[in-house]
């Protein structure tokens, strides 16, 4: 009946997204392995298919386009939520006004702009202090070795007696030890990455937003190697969690790092996030607005956004206020964040 069945779908030319199959080896990438043993379908050795499919090894396969499709919808997440976490969690606290609004389109395209400028943040993040990148690159240059040694290492030995014809061969002693060691170095580099976050915890970006000159270039260039160095430590973080998928055996180790792994990539996600966004939110252009009774040659506030109920602005000597929405008000010009803190500098 399944030779009729392949018969059937080559002549009419249907693909099945989603393909179980009983006792196969979960040997080729991008499949999700089930077994109900303490090892994998085959680990055995001299076991054979019918043995491995009597043990209730499946293999989940997934079509080329599901896996594409998959990636997509996990982008279109990302990206609104890392731009509502970076403006909520990071621009809002640090001017003062944590129930800043952010709408879900405005955080789609924050979203992205963290994407676009990840590599001017990298640059920046170089040009200001190159110890702390050179630890993340060292992070990240680890963790490619480490899933690169993982996927194309050779395959160890096999131990005992031959396997039978379609069946994997079983690991030795030693390729156990060796994804042992693998599983604990992943964990061990996932506990550094969140004791990384934890011990800086944004210490500069999580201060206020200083509004005069020189403590505003201090707390700007800190932001900015901040914003460098997650982006940085956040894509080895998807390395090594990337290398502890791709270490099979020993369950209880391999679940637990794959704990450790995910949580440092979702830290390490926010706290890329936040940097990013504040860096972001100062560069961002700004309207200028004046009260029509001001004098012409008053200086300007900058708008930063708003609340439910009111408009947010900061004004002279770095005051925010919260200014009605009905306000009679005139746009004047447009200008950013630190533009705006270095005309007070010029006109002072």
């Amino acid at each position: 009946m399944n030779a009729d069945r392949g018969r059937a779908a080559a002549e009419t030319g249907a693909r099945p997204a989603v393909r179980v199959r009983r006792g196969a080896a979960p040997e080729a990438p991008m499949r999700v392995y089930i077994w109900s043993g303490s090892s994998p379908p085959g680990s055995q050795g001299g076991a054979g298919e019918g043995e491995a499919a009597g043990r209730g090894g499946v293999v989940i396969e997934l079509t080329a386009w599901l896996r594409v499709f998959m990636v997509a919808a996990g982008s279109l997440v990302a990206l609104p939520l890392a731009g509502l976490i970076g403006f909520r969690h990071g621009f809002a606290e640090c001017v003062g006004v944590p129930d800043l609004q952010r709408e879900f389109g405005a955080s789609m395209s924050d979203g992205l702009r963290l994407v676009l400028a990840s590599p001017r943040r990298v640059f920046e993040a170089g040009l200001i202090d190159t110890a702390p990148l050179l630890l993340a690159l060292l992070l990240v240059v680890v963790g490619a070795a480490a899933l690169a040694l993982a996927v194309f290492g050779p395959r160890a030995a096999t131990a005992g007696k031959e396997p039978s014809a379609g069946a994997p061969p079983a690991p030795s002693a030693a390729g156990r030890a060796a994804s042992a060691f693998g599983l604990v170095v992943c964990a061990l580099a996932g506990v550094f990455q969140i004791g990384w976050v934890i011990a800086r915890s944004h210490a500069l970006s999580g201060q206020d937003l200083p509004w005069a000159a020189e403590p505003f270039e201090a707390w700007s260039a800190g932001v900015r190697l901040a914003a460098g160095v997650d982006l940085l430590t956040f894509a080895a973080a998807i390395l090594w969690l990337l290398a502890a998928v791709r270490l099979r055996w020993m369950l209880w180790l391999r679940a637990l790092t794959l704990v450790i792994a995910s949580s440092a990539v979702a830290a390490l996600f926010a706290a890329a996030s936040i940097s990013n966004s504040i860096a972001a939110q100062v560069d961002q252009v700004r309207s200028l607005v004046a009260a029509w009774d001001e004098d012409a040659g008053s200086a300007p506030d900058l708008i930063l956004g708003h609340t439910r109920s009111h408009l947010v602005i900061v004004g002279k000597g770095g005051r925010v206020e919260l200014t009605s929405p009905a306000a009679a008000l005139t746009i004047v010009g447009r200008a950013s964040i630190a533009e705006f803190v270095d005309a007070g500098r010029e006109s002072r």
